[in-house]
């Protein structure tokens, strides 16, 4: 029966008669109708007691709770119950008049109501005395705040914090970590209250910024592999996010932003990448263009400075941030002529390198890529950057001189036909002795490659393929490692021997780099080869016996389709 529906009298349809008697055995104290309707009271059971209370309208039950979480599938419990029991035999919704329901209380409570004001102060001052962490935060809670406040102030109450928990202890663990941030958090609060009131004026900054100080020396003093203090320093700058956003005069919120800059640039504030950090972040916030602009020209002017100054040199770090900076506002173009890249970080150069040529920086793309190529000393390490200047001499018929050069170190690590046939077609034009030459050098390091790389394979088909000799292309397919290639090269294959591609598929993918990406083409081939032979072919040519060495296409083919 749907609840809402329950008449009060028909409760005890929802219940056996063993709970029906355990439920009549429970004392109901202080039944009252608090609001017209809502009946509540208390249900002791056993040493607990429950506070049950139940809505009645017309004698339906319309809502009903119970905090002893012994609820049923119908959302009852003993104690509602109980107390409807009760509400049905006096067949009224009027009870006897009672005294005024008392709230329900805690047995801390109770008892600190009963001790004697004097005795829990002496008790509290003895624990006190003994847990300093414990001091630390009943002072702040309790004791005098200062209306302002000095560094001194600021790096007393951090540090007070760290050797009430640490004491004389040369390395923390996470839960003593755990405490300091929980009462830094609470005796910062105060002054991070303090300097946001005051977040306009530019000298206070330096409040906050010892706050920052203080809190990173302890940082770097804990040696516990931790992210911690990191978060909370995050959570300290996120709390100026909106109180800046808040600023209405322009030149009060430039002077402030400056105040900010100057500290993340000062090389004496160990807490400088935070602030640069802080810095960063503002722009993912600040919806108005102009402050946006102002926020990226003081990022500029700082790091040009920084990259012009003979005795200082640009970390990675700092170059990375205003990238970052500068990418998230949307505005990459405007800072991609001017950044550096970063030595020995190839992911962060290549982005930079695309960026310029995306964005038609030709000329500062090839300074890059050149200049790396130059400090490199193995070619395995400028073939990314060979590929970059391959793309950007290609597109300009005029910069053919300067592809060259470029193909004859690339090849054939790197590249594809497209790139072996300007070579061949171009370069060595008129030259076919050196063209025979360099071509048997490439084919032997692709020839050599192909059994552990699938780019190699497919370049070495690719070129068999483009010079029509088919009978080569049937007699490597089964050294190389990838079913791709067999499936590219199916038909040209299959019409060369029709049974030697098939026992050749024996031992396709049976080796170094058989993994997801080379599977994804097991089902493509798997229907070729069954569009193309019997099922007499396959059993005893690809399947058969006899066979030493099983590739794992082969064995995927057999469990697919049953056969044998």
């Amino acid at each position: 029966m749907d609840e809402r529906h329950l008449q009060v009298t028909e409760i005890g349809t929802l219940f056996s008669a063993q709970a029906q008697k355990k439920a009549e055995k429970f004392l109901l104290r202080e039944v009252e109708e608090a609001e017209k309707g809502h009946w509540v009271a208390f249900a002791d059971d056993g040493p607990e007691s429950f506070d049950v209370q139940v809505t009645l309208h017309k004698g339906e039950i319309t809502a009903h709770s119970c905090d002893c979480g012994k609820l049923d599938a119908q959302g009852f419990c003993l104690h509602q119950l109980a107390m409807l029991m009760q509400l049905s035999a006096k067949k009224t919704n009027t009870p006897k008049p009672v005294t005024k329901r008392k709230v329900k209380e805690d047995p801390l409570t109770t008892l600190l109501n009963q001790i004697d004001t004097e005795d829990l102060k002496l008790w509290l001052k003895e624990v006190l005395q003994q847990q300093k962490d414990l001091a630390i935060a009943f002072n702040n809670r309790f004791g005098f705040r200062p209306v302002d406040y000095t560094n001194e102030e600021i790096e007393k109450i951090t540090d007070a914090v760290v050797r009430s928990v640490v004491k004389n202890k040369r390395k923390i663990d996470q839960s003593e970590l755990k405490k300091i941030i929980l009462l830094w958090k609470e005796v910062h609060e105060p002054v991070i209250r303090h300097y946001l009131s005051n977040i306009a004026s530019v000298e206070k900054i330096e409040l906050f910024s010892t706050l920052m100080l203080s809190i990173h020396k302890w940082h770097l003093s804990f040696n516990i592999k931790s992210t911690k203090t990191e978060t909370y320093k995050k959570e300290v700058f996120a709390k100026m996010i909106q109180p800046l956003y808040d600023i209405e005069n322009e030149e009060i919120w430039k002077a402030v932003i400056s105040g900010y800059f100057k500290e993340g640039f000062d090389g004496t504030n160990a807490a400088r990448m935070d602030w640069q950090v802080f810095l960063s972040d503002l722009v993912k916030f600040e919806t108005r263009p102009l402050r946006v602009d102002y926020i990226l020209g003081q990022f500029k002017k700082q790091y040009i400075q920084t990259k012009n100054k003979s005795e200082s040199f640009i970390t990675a770090f700092l170059t990375q941030l205003v990238f970052t900076t500068y990418k998230n506002a949307g505005r990459l173009p405007d800072c991609i002529q001017w950044i550096l890249p970063i030595s020995y970080d190839n992911l962060f150069n290549l982005e930079l390198i695309d960026a310029l040529m995306l964005h038609g920086f030709d000329d500062e793309a090839e300074e890059i890529c050149r200049n790396i190529i130059q400090s490199n000393r193995e070619v395995a390490y400028n073939l990314p950057y060979l590929g970059r200047l391959a793309k950007l001499f290609t597109k300009e018929p005029r910069q053919k001189a300067k592809l060259y050069p470029v193909l004859l170190q690339m090849l054939p690590y790197t590249g594809g036909l497209e790139d072996y046939l300007i070579m061949k077609n171009e370069y060595f034009k008129n030259k076919e002795e050196d063209f025979k030459k360099w071509r048997t050098r490439i084919m032997s390091v692709l020839g050599n490659g192909m059994r552990s790389n699938v780019n190699d394979a497919h370049f070495y088909f690719d070129i068999l393929h483009h010079e029509r000799r088919f009978t080569m292309m049937l007699d490597k397919i089964s050294d190389v490692r990838t079913v791709e290639v067999a499936l590219k090269y199916f038909d040209v294959l299959f019409a060369q021997n029709k049974a030697a591609f098939l026992e050749s598929m024996t031992r396709i993918s049976s080796g170094f780099y058989n993994n997801d990406q080379d599977v994804q083409f097991y089902p493509a081939l798997a229907e070729k080869v069954k569009e193309h032979y019997s099922d007499f072919e396959i059993n005893n040519v690809m399947l058969k016996k006899e066979h030493y060495w099983k590739g794992e296409f082969a064995r995927y083919f057999e469990k697919k389709y049953a056969l044998r």
